[in-house]
């Protein structure tokens, strides 16, 4: 980002080697230029350097500094104001008298002086900003740094942890009460020799424990695994009278997401480095099952914040992702008859559900160097159907 009056300048010694070598160049020998005695039979003291010297100047810093590497020169004029002489010191600036970012164009006031002070050349430079169209794919992280997971202490979460684990990422698990059950998690991460931090926080409550993961410093990877159990509520049946469990919903699924992304954000940034991974359901692409309508409105909200992420931080290198599984055997799902589940199987294409490690492999795959160019993008993870 460019700012108005930013000013750019550098210095240059002009001497008889640099002369001598712009005429040869350049093709111009007149003798003003190379012969000190000619230059005096025509009232110069000094030889008097060719005044496209400081327009190559000007080339290199457009080029090299401002705006740099990319940049196309597109228009110039120049008024040299007095000779510049073999032995001079010259000093060339350029600054910033317009700047659209939009259409990446820079309109740049040139001042060149003498080592006395003299003014001896200006003009105005336009300059169209370079774009790399096809820009370096992000740097690999030499180390994987922390990962943060909400949610992890059961079903899904668990094996996410253990697959961030065995990829090299030390993990921060989130859990709300259940201690030894995070303990549990906690060891399968040790056991690939990586650190496993236990934060205790009631994502039901704003704010409850999540101020306690900025001791562990920047994270590189977030991933908000936690829900709360689905329940049912029939909207003809008179759901819209009771908001309990859409609240519920919307504080554990949306805003808890919303306070955590805040959190991890700004390590991100600075870092120029970050993976968000949302998880979703497949419901969001298929007709619900009826009574889902807190789940299921929660998370249409969490996939909008989702695509809103990606195009926000996207240019800071980040991106957000969502993984949406269809019905998977975990906690989230043991209100639904196991006939329900046999049939799901049965009419599934590959014959089966949905399984943790398949999840745990979405996102893997997300937070992967070779998903750098994945971005607002949600994952279905359906077996066909």
């Amino acid at each position: 980002m460019y700012e108005l009056g930013q000013r750019f300048t550098t210095g240059i010694d002009i001497d008889h080697a640099l002369v001598a070598k712009f005429a040869e160049f350049s093709g111009d020998l007149n003798p003003i230029h190379v012969d000190a005695v000619v230059a005096r039979e025509f009232g110069h003291p000094k030889p008097v350097a060719h005044g496209a010297i400081l327009v190559a100047i000007i080339s290199r810093m457009i080029g090299m500094e401002i705006p740099g590497p990319g940049a196309v020169w597109l228009s110039q004029n120049v008024e040299w104001l007095q000779p510049v002489y073999v032995g001079d010191r010259i000093s060339v600036t350029l600054e910033i008298t317009e700047y659209s970012q939009g259409a990446s164009l820079l309109t740049l006031a040139v001042c060149a002086v003498n080592h006395d002070g003299t003014k001896v050349m200006q003009g105005q430079a336009r300059v169209k900003q370079g774009y790399n169209l096809a820009r370096t794919r992000e740097r690999k992280m030499d180390k994987k740094g922390l990962a943060i997971l909400t949610g992890g202490s059961r079903g899904i979460g668990a094996t996410i942890a253990a697959v961030l684990a065995e990829d090299g990422y030390d993990v921060a698990l989130i859990f709300r009460s259940n201690r030894e059950v995070a303990k549990k998690v906690a060891a399968s991460v040790q056991s690939f020799g990586r650190k496993c931090h236990l934060v205790r926080a009631d994502l039901t409550i704003p704010g409850q424990g999540t101020e306690d993961l900025i001791a562990l410093g920047p994270c590189n990877l977030f991933v908000h695994a936690a829900s709360a159990d689905i329940g049912t509520v029939r909207i003809d049946e008179g759901a819209c009278s009771s908001q309990d469990l859409y609240d519920l919903h919307w504080q554990v699924t949306c805003k808890a997401a919303m306070e955590l992304v805040r959190l991890v954000m700004p390590g991100m940034v600075e870092a120029g480095h970050g993976r968000l991974i949302f998880m979703g359901t497949s419901a969001l692409d298929s007709s619900p099952p009826v009574g889902w309508s807190p789940y299921l409105m929660a998370k249409h909200a969490l996939w909008g914040y989702v695509r809103s992420l990606a195009v926000e931080l996207g240019p800071k290198g980040i991106t957000a992702n969502m993984v949406s599984p269809s019905m998977i055997i975990t906690d989230l799902t043991k209100n639904v008859p196991h006939r329900a589940k046999e049939i799901e199987a049965r009419k599934n294409p590959v014959r089966r559900l949905a399984q943790p490690g398949d999840v745990a492999d979405a996102v893997r795959y997300l937070a992967s160097d070779g998903a750098s160019f994945v971005n607002g993008q949600n994952i279905f993870l359906t077996g066909g159907i």
